[in-house]
């Protein structure tokens, strides 16, 4: 019989801790995500800094633990949406509970893969790291 478990995961620069995201965009920075109307207030349903309990719920960060399943993460270094710090601030909390965990620097970056060198090496070492995690 075959597990449902996650065997790992691929993450490209995602949000991961929604009560720092604010505080680590760059100084004069457009976007607000504490603002009630921003999309991760949305997705908290709650402006984030108002309600820190459902905020930290809802940040992949307070889930780290030992026997997580492996990650590999990509972020871009001027990534303007999603702060690089949010992809390293969650890599130091896995490793530091003694999960697995890869962060694929992106130097140049913004979101959505925006002035990355090589595309189609980001594609292929997700790929790979998928192919890793699930041969049998």
């Amino acid at each position: 019989r075959e597990s449902s478990a996650v065997g790992g995961v691929v993450d490209w620069y995602g949000p991961m801790n929604l009560l720092s995201l604010s505080s680590q965009h760059a100084a004069g920075s457009d976007k607000r995500p504490d603002d009630a109307d921003s999309w991760e207030s949305s997705l908290v349903g709650a402006p984030l800094q108002t309600d820190p309990a459902r905020t930290r719920a809802a940040s992949p960060i307070s889930y780290v633990h030992a026997a997580a399943p492996p990650i590999q993460i990509h972020h871009g270094t001027v990534d303007t949406q999603v702060p690089f710090a949010q992809s390293v601030e969650f890599v130091d909390a896995l490793r530091l509970a003694g999960g697995r965990a890869d962060l694929v620097v992106v130097e140049g970056s913004d979101h959505f893969w925006t002035g990355a060198p090589d595309v189609a090496a980001i594609f292929g070492a997700s790929l790979a790291f998928a192919q890793r995690i699930t041969a049998l």
